[in-house]
């Protein structure tokens, strides 16, 4: 359940980074990006549901950092919250 609850922070921090970086970006625009639906999306950002290791690579591509940095910061602060 951490794991869900880290995951729905940061997805939420990164979608309004990317609005911030776009101002005219949409949840649609976002998702094509990414590869996915808007519903998968939805359930990131209310925290009923996570993407699996090849979409967890393409969020950390466009939000410019390592798909293992992301892992890591996910996996060190869920640890830390035992």
């Amino acid at each position: 359940m951490i794991w869900k609850n880290k995951f729905h922070e940061r997805i939420n921090e990164l979608w309004e980074r990317a609005k911030e970086q776009n101002s005219k970006m949409t949840q649609v625009e976002y998702v094509r990006r990414l590869g996915v639906t808007r519903n998968a999306l939805l359930g990131w950002l209310r925290g009923t549901g996570q993407p699996d290791a090849v979409v967890l690579s393409k969020i950390s591509h466009r939000s410019g950092s390592s798909s293992l940095d992301l892992w890591y910061k996910l996996l060190c602060s869920a640890f830390w919250q035992r």
